[in-house]
């Protein structure tokens, strides 16, 4: 069996167990300690949030430019760099293009699987 589908399942299986662990507050800066803050965890004012909308080609892009820093790989004249299969597996490339994203300030809350792509939805607190 090729390698190709199991790949794609375990990335679809990775995506949705990090999106049931933000959801639950178990992941993610919405994780709660306290009563008080689980009150304010369940009616968050969306007027305090900004959200980004991803694509799989904008995430890859960034999973790959984190690799590339990390092995200290510099992109060609093209932009092309050649990187380490290992590192492209959707079981490192994944984890390393969220733990990237959140440098920034955003979260993961849910993906959207459609006909058009896969699409990933992150928030922050406004700054």
């Amino acid at each position: 069996m090729k390698s190709g589908p199991l790949l794609l399942l375990g990335a679809v299986l990775l995506v949705a167990v990090l999106n049931l662990l933000v959801s639950l507050g178990v992941m993610g800066p919405g994780a709660s300690t306290s009563v008080e803050d689980e009150a304010q965890v369940s009616s968050p004012n969306s007027a305090n949030w900004e959200y980004k909308v991803m694509n799989t080609k904008e995430m890859d892009e960034i999973g790959f430019r984190a690799v590339g820093k990390d092995e200290g790989i510099e992109p060609d004249e093209e932009g092309k760099m050649k990187l380490p299969q290992k590192k492209l597996l959707i079981q490192s490339l994944m984890p390393r293009t969220l733990e990237e994203i959140q440098k920034d300030g955003w979260e993961l809350l849910t993906t959207e699987l459609t006909q058009g792509g896969n699409f990933f939805i992150f928030r922050r607190a406004k700054q």
